[in-house]
């Protein structure tokens, strides 16, 4: 289980940096809130997910790490 907490939090700064990269918000207010919203769903996806270990549930955290995967994988992609 602490393989997915880790890994989760690892996407969570991955996401952060493609979408600062993305979006360039100019202000300290927008960077912080773009950090709090990334936090904020990646956790709650978490935190829902594990609830229900290998249920449910648990498939909605694997759809969400895998898109964010792949989202990851083509900004690098598109940056290189």
């Amino acid at each position: 289980m602490w393989f997915f907490i880790v890994f989760t939090q690892l996407l969570a700064v991955m996401t952060t940096v493609l979408i600062y990269w993305l979006i360039k918000p100019k202000t300290t207010a927008a960077k912080a809130a773009l950090i709090a919203v990334v936090f904020i769903i990646n956790n709650s996806a978490l935190i829902y997910g594990l609830t229900e270990f290998w249920g449910e549930r648990f498939h909605v955290y694997l759809v969400i790490s895998i898109l964010q995967g792949f989202m990851f994988y083509a900004g690098l992609i598109t940056s290189v």
